[in-house]
This record gives C-alpha cells, structure tokens and sequence, in this order.
C-alpha cells in the first residue's frame, strides 16, 4: 500500500472488505484508524492495527476541511425514461436554464423529478452527512458551494442538485484502507 500507485485498485484486489477510498470525517473509521489518520500529513501509511479480529492498514490520500452537513434539494432523471443518458442530461440542463431564468425550483421538482419521496416537498432532500448519499451526488454536494445549481450523474440517474447551504466545517481524509 505505501508504493502503491493505484490505491484504489490496490485496496480492491488486496483489502477483505473492499472499503471504497472515500473521504472520511472523524468517528467514521475504526477507533485506532480514527485516532490516528487525522494527525498525519498525506502520504502516509499507518497500521497495522487490529480491529475486530482484523488488521487495518490506512494510506491517507489527502486531507482537507469541509461542511459537515449540507442542506439541500434534487430534481431526479431516470436515464432509461428520458431516452438515454444523454437526453436526461440533455433534459437536466434544460431545467438548470429555466432555473437560472427565473423558474422556481419547488414547481419543476413536481413536475419533473422522478423521486417520489421528495417530489411532493419541492425536491427537499433536508440536511446530510457524508455517507448518506451515493459518491458521485455526495462529492457534487459537498464540493460545490451554496447556491449552486448543478447536474451530476449517479447509478439511479441524471440530478438537477441545488445546494442550498453547508453547515458547519471540520477535517476529512481521503483513506485507502
């Protein structure tokens, strides 16, 4: 792991738990992972350690400060309904303009969104964590800033994302574990 030059296929062929190399915030890892990955710089390998009957050896792949939670709301595309990828994100652009003209977003959510449990309240997701949402919609999520309206793609389709705020900021580690 320490001269590995893909960590993330390293961890896929090498690990018993196939942990995906995500970023982490602190309580999400094991208590000897957790104590330790935060206090050392990027690049280092640490373990191992024994963790359940198992032993754990972590590279931290990068380190930064981020919201804790965000508090945001979706317009869901199903691919396979709309023609294709192509003509969801095609669709989901399309949407985007008529946001950024002026169009509410509660009023497309119900019109067009697909996911039913936050149709009916205008695309309101809530508040999140990491970890609650799949990868790709998550790093959208978390990455851009409030305010922003943007289209990302995740294994359930093509997303109109409209972050409405960060809450809070602390360290995360990006861990191959």
């Amino acid at each position: 792991l320490s001269t590995s030059t893909n960590d993330s296929s390293f961890v896929a062929i090498n690990s018993d738990n196939k942990a995906p190399v995500n970023f982490v915030k602190k309580g999400q890892l094991s208590p000897a992972l957790d104590s330790v990955v935060f206090n050392v710089p990027v690049g280092t390998t640490v373990g191992p350690y024994v963790s359940n009957n198992h032993y754990e050896i972590a590279k931290v792949l990068d380190s930064k400060f981020s919201a804790d939670s965000v508090k945001a709301r979706h317009i869901l595309l199903n691919a396979a309904a709309e023609g294709g990828i192509d003509k969801a994100k095609a669709k989901a652009d399309s949407i985007k303009g008529l946001l950024a003209k002026g169009e509410k977003f509660e009023t497309l959510a119900i019109e067009f969104s697909q996911d039913q449990a936050s149709k009916v309240n205008g695309g309101d997701l809530g508040t999140f964590t990491r970890g609650q949402m799949v990868g790709p919609f998550e790093e959208a999520a978390f990455n851009n800033k409030p305010g922003d309206i943007v289209v990302v793609e995740s294994q359930f389709g093509v997303h109109v994302l409209h972050i409405e705020k960060h809450i809070g900021n602390s360290k995360i580690v990006k861990v191959a574990v």
